[in-house]
């Protein structure tokens, strides 16, 4: 999966936000932009995709908030990190990769922090925006491939 979109200083609390509200509007442009080309029955498709990737990625972060929990000495980890190893399996099956999972994950257990300033909450919120459009773009690359895989030759080229 691409991931040049947002990049390391993307990550690091700043004082302005500015920057990443540009990146945000124009991924959420070029995600409707994208859809538009969609027949109905790729939106049915993608659909169908979109509540396989949320049952996933609800299930990978259930777990993972499970391990995080656990300490050391719990006999339940063994079976939690195998279980993570199923999920992640699937989570890359959608074609996100393992660190993408970890980004979405910081910033979504960061997002349910209640002491945060205004601007790093707006920050959260912006990068959560965009890694799930991204995301959406990743599952409509998906629908595409598998109904033209000739004419898209590269998931980047398609963001």
């Amino acid at each position: 999966m691409a991931s040049n979109f947002l990049s390391e200083d993307d990550f690091v609390f700043q004082s302005d936000n500015d920057l990443l509200k540009e990146k945000a509007n124009a991924i959420t442009n070029h995600t409707s932009l994208v859809l538009l080309d969609f027949s109905d029955d790729d939106i049915t498709a993608l659909d169908d995709i979109e509540n396989k990737y949320n049952s996933v990625k609800s299930l990978l972060f259930a777990n993972s908030n499970k391990i995080l929990q656990c300490n050391k000495d719990n006999v339940e980890l063994n079976g939690l990190h195998e279980k993570q190893s199923e999920l992640m399996s699937e989570w890359k099956s959608f074609e996100l990769t393992e660190g993408f999972f970890h980004r979405l994950f910081q910033i979504e257990r960061g997002l349910l922090n209640t002491n945060l300033t205004a601007i790093q909450r707006e920050r959260l919120e912006l990068l959560n925006t965009i890694l799930n459009e991204q995301i959406q773009l990743v599952l409509a690359f998906n629908v595409s491939y598998r109904k033209t895989p000739q004419v898209i030759i590269d998931v980047a080229d398609f963001m």
